[in-house]
């Protein structure tokens, strides 16, 4: 009787150690399930990140600016901004200013801008960050990428200090904090419809917000060329004063020969003697590109001269003149530079 109550007992102490043991390795497995599959599923997300930036695009600076914009939709901010302002400045024909100088970003001769390019976020507001207040610049370039109309680029252009019309924050650090410190860059964000926007606009330098706008702007600080002034002088009572040196010279010409026609040493031999081979009583002996170009006058059907010399052997071909003519003469007459 005993013996068999010690059999049952063994068996069901068997059973419920089987039981446990089998518990234990569900479990056991359960684990080991759950953990390969949070492996899967995170090996996935991760492996769709890299897939993600593989498939974004590389933008060309070969390529026109708007294609250029939209290749850059997927890249990070810190990576789209510095791409865009470079393309901006390529297509400008600008300079571009090295960061350490502290003065903006670019410059056209010796006006400097700064560039800040947004996204429009949530079809909401755009943003503009790394306000340097004590950076020395111009004008500031914004440019906001309107993502809800083709991802079209819109342009403005303000003054530095205009900047301080819209309401700026730290980057970083509480106004507190920052209130220690003596160089605080700042940010802002521009809502779309808002009295802000109505601001930007109002500020806005451009004639519209186009690019070819921004252009005209920033090309017109490029450096003007002074247009050379022509060689003007006054000869006994004549005054040559023509813009065109050219014209001065050959009005001089026959000017001069026609006040010493009578006289024995006449004025055809001394511009003869003067200008040398720029001169001659036979066209063929004038150079090939004088003649090619057709850059010679005839004076009085009687002499060639060439006019294609530069402005300063034109004003030493009448300086030789009066050296010939005062030789000849007993009272010396001087040319009156004007």
């Amino acid at each position: 009787m005993s013996s068999n109550v010690e059999k049952n007992f063994w068996k069901k102490f068997w059973g419920i150690g089987t039981l446990w043991y089998l518990c234990q390795k569900l479990i056991t497995m359960s684990k080991v399930t759950m953990e390969i599959g949070q492996r899967l599923i995170i090996e996935k997300y991760v492996q769709d990140a890299y897939d993600r930036l593989k498939n974004v695009p590389n933008p060309k600076m070969t390529d026109g600016l708007h294609k250029f914009i939209c290749d850059c939709v997927g890249h990070l901010p810190a990576t789209y901004g510095p791409k865009i302002q470079n393309k901006i400045i390529r297509e400008l024909k600008a300079i571009v200013v090295s960061s350490d100088k502290e003065r903006g970003d670019f410059r056209k001769n010796i006006t400097f801008f700064e560039v800040k390019c947004s996204f429009l976020s949530k079809g909401v507001s755009y943003s503009i960050t790394n306000i340097r207040n004590w950076h020395n610049f111009d004008y500031y370039v914004l440019c906001f990428i309107d993502v809800t109309n083709n991802f079209t680029p819109n342009f403005y252009v303000i003054k530095k200090d205009d900047i301080n019309n819209f309401k700026l924050r730290g980057m970083n650090g509480t106004a507190e904090s920052n209130t220690v410190n003596q160089n605080v860059g700042m940010r802002t964000a521009i809502q779309v419809d808002s009295p802000d926007m109505e601001l930007l606009k109002s500020l806005n330098l451009l004639k519209d917000n186009s690019f070819e706008s921004l252009y005209e702007f920033v090309d017109s600080f490029k450096m003007k060329k002074d247009k050379p002034k022509g060689y003007k002088f006054k000869f006994l009572d004549k005054t040559f004063d023509s813009d065109n040196t050219t014209e001065n010279y050959i009005n001089f010409l026959k000017f001069f020969i026609l006040i010493n026609r009578t006289y024995e040493y006449c004025g055809l031999d001394i511009i003869k003697a003067s200008l040398g081979k720029f001169c001659s009583f036979d066209r063929q002996k004038l150079s090939p590109c004088s003649r090619r170009k057709k850059q010679y006058v005839r004076l009085y059907d009687a002499i060639y001269v060439s006019t294609y010399t530069s402005t300063q052997k034109k004003i030493n071909h009448i300086r030789k003149i009066m050296e010939h003519y005062n030789s000849g003469v007993k009272h010396s007459v001087s040319i009156e530079v004007l």
